[in-house]
């Protein structure tokens, strides 16, 4: 009853056609014209973080997310410095790591409507 309504628990990665329609005691309305809901990317997985010694480059790698268009990858150190990258594939190289830090590394798919949840988090190491 009423001119709205909410959809819950929706899938991850979606992309749904939703129409409306009234209902009455004798007859129905026709379908309204469709709107289109993009739910938020699922959850990357299988993320891993690798390091190149010489240059203190973080390559990060992941399994796609459905509904991810793209990828926002976060890496924190245990002393508070943050930098990321982002990319269209599931790859990307974080250069600039602060010697000697332990970082947490996540990842989360990206669309033109959601930023989709985080990863599992990560352990990387930096060198000293």
């Amino acid at each position: 009853m009423g001119t709205s309504c909410q959809l819950t628990s929706l899938p991850c990665g979606m992309r749904l056609n939703v129409t409306v329609q009234a209902d009455g005691t004798t007859c129905n309305s026709s379908s309204q014209p469709k709107a289109v809901v993009e739910t938020a990317p699922c959850i990357p997985t299988s993320v891993a973080a690798a390091l190149n010694c010489t240059s203190n480059i973080a390559s990060i790698t992941w399994y796609s997310a459905l509904g991810a268009s793209w990828y926002l990858v976060k890496a924190e150190s245990s002393q508070g410095y943050k930098t990321s990258c982002n990319n269209t594939v599931t790859q990307c190289d974080i250069p600039n790591l602060q010697c000697g830090q332990e970082y947490s590394i996540t990842v989360m798919g990206m669309n033109g409507v959601c930023m989709g949840p985080a990863s599992q988090p990560v352990t990387l190491v930096s060198g000293t």
